[in-house]
């Protein structure tokens, strides 16, 4: 961007044009001094009419630019509300699929696997395929979408140890590190049976 801004014609003679407190690439202030004040515009006999503008504001003023007082107008419009994002997904692991209560306001919702869009659905369960990291995302009616939610199986221990009479062992990360508690994503669960042999099991959280 030059430092000057913005070019010096625009087909009119602006009252205001400023930019306020801009950033670069690397969260450093831009210097504002050198900024664009004065206009021109060509009338039809080729002459031009010069015209100032102011060039800045003050933390005041542009705390005035708010969406509300810019775009509301007399009808009250509101659209903030458009953009508005919808509650995350709560998302668990249940035989076989992904489920999850309706989300309020929620139109359908966008399901991604291991960072790739699978697809939309208007229901609250999805086929699930072990060993894959979900997300599910809720979206509004004007397609905004929400934050993730993803899958998550907090009781699965527990329901391992009372169904089948399992002792857990160890818990490891999908890399072989040995760790206290189940960790997000992929786990593996060491455990002792009932007929006290040794066993492996996968466990997503």
């Amino acid at each position: 961007i030059p430092a000057k801004g913005w070019y010096p014609t625009m087909g009119g003679l602006p009252v205001l044009w400023a930019d306020y407190n801009p950033m670069d690439a690397n969260g450093n202030p831009v210097d504002l001094s050198q900024r664009e004040d004065t206009y021109y515009y060509t009338k039809d006999d080729g002459s031009k009419v010069y015209g100032k503008a102011k060039n800045y504001l003050t933390a005041e003023e542009a705390a005035q630019y708010t969406v509300k007082n810019v775009l509301s107008g007399s009808d009250n419009w509101q659209p903030a509300l458009m953009t508005e994002s919808c509650a995350n997904p709560e998302v668990r692991i249940n035989a076989g699929h992904l489920e999850w209560e309706a989300v309020p306001y929620a139109i359908c919702y966008l399901v991604s696997r291991n960072g790739e869009v699978l697809g939309f659905t208007t229901d609250c369960s999805y086929p699930y395929e072990d060993g894959y990291q979900y997300k599910v995302q809720a979206v509004n009616e004007y397609g905004s979408l929400s934050g993730a939610g993803k899958q998550s199986q907090p009781d699965a221990l527990p329901q391992v140890q009372e169904t089948q009479s399992a002792q857990v062992l160890a818990i490891y990360t999908l890399g072989g590190v040995e760790v206290k508690e189940l960790q997000e994503g992929l786990n593996i669960v060491k455990m002792m049976d009932a007929d006290n042999k040794i066993v492996y099991r996968k466990i997503m959280k």
